[in-house]
């Protein structure tokens, strides 16, 4: 493995088993409902880039069936935050100079996210 590889695990039946790995060095773990169904997500922030600290995210949705934590990369979005009036995902990028700003917003389909709306500046 790299230098910068994490890894991730969850207990499964008392045992502590590697569910992913993330190729950067972790800066941050939040729990945060991040699809609206009021359980908590786990949302690992992997870097913090660019001029307006952006944090680019690996995030994992809880499977209350499972109980378990599941990598869903259409969520692994920069600076993503769900906003429950709305009831829609929101990501944006803070401009730097090799980047324009750009704010998104994201409808949820099944388990992955659509496009809504947009801008890039």
């Amino acid at each position: 493995m790299a230098e910068n590889t994490s890894i991730v695990y969850q207990k499964n039946n008392n045992t502590w088993v590697v569910t992913d790995t993330c190729q950067n060095s972790l800066f941050n773990v939040v729990l945060t409902d991040l699809n609206g169904d009021g359980k908590k997500d786990l949302k690992i922030v992997a870097s913090i880039t660019a001029a307006g600290a952006n944090s680019e995210n690996v995030v994992f949705i809880f499977n209350p069936r499972t109980a378990q934590f599941v990598h869903n990369s259409y969520y692994d979005l920069p600076n993503i935050k769900y906003d429950k009036s709305k009831k829609e995902i929101r990501s944006a990028w803070w401009a730097s100079a090799n980047r324009p700003q750009e704010k998104m917003t994201y409808r949820l389909t099944g388990d992955s996210l659509r496009l809504d709306k947009g801008v890039k500046y």
